[in-house]
């Protein structure tokens, strides 16, 4: 007998982005795996530009429902469910954002974390608050239903039971977190805040990276969920469908670049290593599109080495490369360490050599012993990603100071190097990743998390290090709403609106300005945060690109200073040491540059022509 149909939400996690154009001019993120920010057809603005009136768009994110059928004891993707179709009857979303970082605990790098064996004594921010409620950005859910639906706003004065508003409230007006609409099939769009950041009366001037009493910004998060009625044998028939979640973060200044370690390769990661894989879903099955998921996880589950799969040069080792030499752009250690990938050596490019298993692997190798090993200090010579950690200085003596790669793409590039890999069957005429052409809905949840970024944690960019806590997820890549916490002090809190945002810097802009390019404490060399998104160093024009075999010239700190960027080529020196102050940050984040292609090359445009 036939199984009954799945349905599930895709994206599972899906990410909006705040920003202060005005409502109809935001765009849609990407959709397909490898896909630049382009917006799409018919669905808010096309991109580049990000901007408007020199205001920044906000991005939205597309939900959609898929049919799961079953055939052979296997589950596989039949068709989209929209309500313009005939055995539809009814579809109504429903969505709960909140923003509840003013009453959780003051962020203090990994405290809070079960990694640690001893934990230090948790604090509250907003000490001396006990009402925590009225800390608390809650407008209640909102739902939504129809084609082309007029928006729902998560806004101040509605009638959702339980919700709660700062109060006193702050000054500017926070009144509003975002909103609901559907596009001409009934999909769901949210968008996020429009990048309000206040403070209470009498609130102290914002002093610290993380953590401001009496200050509250507009990102949010929570639970995406949907009501479905079908027409069964002419019966209206209700069924289940598997909720998702979704996040709403900062704006991304560098938007077609991905960061060294995404959000995906973590959740593919702890997956492959924790999380049950379903045996009776066909993505996850020799002709699913996460098949390699599965292989890996059987190795990973017992040791940190695969044994017995062999990676793909295309699908699993070179993903990390490019990522890793794409931030060039924007890291100026990167740009003079990467920029000979590519480059014509006798007879080949050194990326062609890298792809082939038939090459000699000492170029291999090299590249292998510079990457530090996860769960290690990593004090020689591996010392990529030159990125910082979630214990940057070395407070908790975690040996966590340097961002890693994952386990998973520590061990693939294990096998790399020793040559044991399949080669490479795409052409090498271009490092950019070749976009994939048919949505799929894995593909929606690929492309959302390989856009965000997978550390360092501290707090983070979108989301901290609860998001790859093991037992918060239903399945791979799906948060379980309603979960029990695993952050030590919360006592029986559960997963739910509000859950990821609350860890975060408050406000996000104050960690923003101060994660620039820094001496780290340990090597006493440079280090970055978040180059991919919050850019440390990138060119100016095309021409300045062109010319990065000599490096020339480039300007440091798209956030970090407060003068006009060199005019000579090269490193400025000495180099500019004047920061911003938070009240600049506060009220000029939106006239920072966007980092866009331009041809072959990605340089920084639509910034303002004067910025603090």
């Amino acid at each position: 007998m036939t199984l009954p149909p799945r349905y599930r939400i895709h994206p599972a996690i899906g990410f909006a982005r705040v920003g202060n154009a005005p409502g109809d001019e935001f765009f849609l993120g990407p959709e397909l795996p490898n896909q630049r920010a382009s917006g799409a057809s018919g669905i808010g603005k096309p991109v580049p530009p990000f901007k408007v009136g020199g205001k920044i768009r906000r991005q939205a994110v597309r939900f959609r429902i898929f049919e799961y059928r079953e055939s052979g004891g296997v589950y596989a993707p039949a068709r989209e469910i929209t309500p313009d179709l005939k055995d539809v009857a009814r579809l109504t979303w429903t969505v709960h954002l909140a923003n509840k970082k003013a009453s959780f605990f003051r962020f203090d790098g990994l405290a809070g974390s079960p990694l640690l064996p001893r934990q230090p004594r948790l604090v509250r921010r907003n000490r001396g608050v006990t009402a925590r409620r009225t800390l608390e950005i809650d407008p209640g859910a909102r739902s939504i239903s129809g084609v082309s639906a007029k928006p729902v706003e998560f806004r101040k004065g509605g009638t959702s039971p339980g919700s709660t508003w700062p109060s006193p409230p702050p000054s500017p007006a926070l009144e509003y977190l975002g909103e609901l609409r559907t596009d001409d099939h009934g999909r769901l769009l949210v968008l996020g805040g429009t990048g309000v950041v206040a403070r209470l009366p009498g609130a102290a001037a914002i002093a610290a990276y993380a953590n401001n009493d009496g200050w509250f910004d507009d990102v949010s998060d929570g639970p995406v969920t949907a009501e479905l009625e079908l027409l069964l044998d002419s019966k209206k028939t209700s069924v289940q469908v598997t909720p998702a979640w979704v996040i709403v973060g900062p704006p991304d200044f560098a938007p077609d670049l991905k960061p060294t370690v995404t959000l995906w390769d973590v959740l593919f990661d702890l997956t492959a290593r924790a999380i049950p894989i379903p045996n009776d879903e066909s993505v996850y099955t020799s002709a699913g599109a996460l098949s390699r998921l599965a292989a890996i996880s059987k190795n990973l589950s017992t040791g940190m080495s695969l044994s017995s799969y062999t990676p793909s040069f295309d699908d699993d080792v070179a993903p990390i490369l490019r990522q890793a030499i794409h931030s060039r752009w924007v890291f100026d250690a990167a740009q003079f360490a990467h920029v000979t990938f590519g480059a014509p050596v006798p007879g080949a490019s050194l990326w062609s050599l890298l792809a082939d298993p038939k090459a000699a692997n000492t170029l291999r190798q090299s590249v292998f012993a510079r990457v530090r090993k996860p769960g290690t200090a990593g004090l020689g010579g591996d010392d990529m990603p030159r990125l910082l950690g979630d214990d940057p200085y070395d407070k908790f003596k975690t040996k966590r100071w340097g961002l890693s790669v994952t386990p998973t793409q520590y061990a693939v590039l294990e096998q790399w190097a020793r040559g044991n890999f399949l080669a490479s069957k795409l052409p090498l005429a271009s490092l950019m990743a070749p976009p994939v052409g048919t949505l799929t809905p894995d593909g929606l949840d690929r492309a959302a998390l390989e856009n965000a970024s997978g550390g360092a944690f501290y707090p983070g960019i979108e989301v901290g290090w609860q998001i790859r806590e093991p037992a918060l997820y239903l399945e791979p890549f799906r948060i379980k709403h309603g979960a029990a916490s695993k952050y030590v002090g919360d006592g029986a809190t559960t997963v739910g609106p509000g859950y990821f945002s609350r860890q975060m810097a408050l406000p996000w802009l104050a960690d923003f300005l101060q994660c620039k390019v820094e001496k780290q404490q340990v090597t006493h060399d440079e280090w970055g945060w978040w180059p991919a998104q919050r850019p440390d160093a990138v060119y100016k024009s095309p021409a300045d690109a062109a010319s990065v075999a000599s490096m020339l010239p480039w300007h440091r700190a798209t956030v970090g200073t407060s003068q006009d960027w060199p005019a000579d080529p090269g490193e400025p020196t000495p180099r500019p040491s004047k920061m911003p102050s938070y009240s600049q940050m506060v009220a000029a984040w939106w006239k920072l540059g966007v980092v866009e292609p331009s041809g072959a090359v990605l340089v920084e445009n639509e910034r303002a022509s004067s910025v603090p």
